[in-house]
Formats: C-alpha cells, structure tokens, sequence
C-alpha cells in the first residue's frame, strides 16, 4: 500500500485530490488505514490518503503543529490581564476609603 501524503514517501507528491477511476479498498483493507485514512485502489495499487495532521505507512504518526508567539497574541493577553488588575485595584482603593 502506498501513502500518497506521508513524509516517509517524498517521491510521491498530490498535487491534485481528484483521481479519475478509482474503486473503494476491500473490506480487509480499509481497515488498514487508521485516524480517519481513506485507502483507494487505482490501477492495480492500494493507495492511503491521510486525513490532516496524519502521516505514516497507515496514517498511524500525529504531526505535532507549531505554536509561534506573534505581537497580536501577546496583546490579546496582556490588554485584558491588566486591565482587570487596575478595576481591581480601583475596587480596593474605593472600598477602604
């Protein structure tokens, strides 16, 4: 079975998702392809098509995403925390005067 969209096959690019005749897997195969995997036959192959964030022979390896602080993040938390910080300290000033 070939994994069309896995890092561990490099040679074997999609460039386009539409494939012109092909059939459904057999019933034995389809269980082959794991987290959600699509197993297609054309020409006398098996293929896998991963479902997003999947790679591997049988789909089986999570591709981890990336998480990069930006300067809108950052303000999207900071603006708020302090601005509850100063009603709180304006709410202790008032209440002991």
């Amino acid at each position: 079975m070939i994994a069309l969209n896995s890092p561990s096959n490099p040679a074997v690019e999609v460039v386009q998702t539409s494939v012109v005749n092909t059939e459904e897997c057999t019933a034995e195969k389809k269980d082959f392809c794991l987290n959600g995997g699509t197993c297609f036959f054309h020409r006398n192959t098996d293929y896998l098509m991963c479902a997003s964030n999947y790679s591997g022979q049988r789909c089986e390896k999570l591709i981890l995403g990336t998480y990069t602080k930006t300067h809108q993040s950052v303000v999207l938390i900071v603006v708020p925390v302090t601005a509850v910080l100063i009603a709180a300290f304006i709410l202790l000033i008032s209440f002991y005067r």
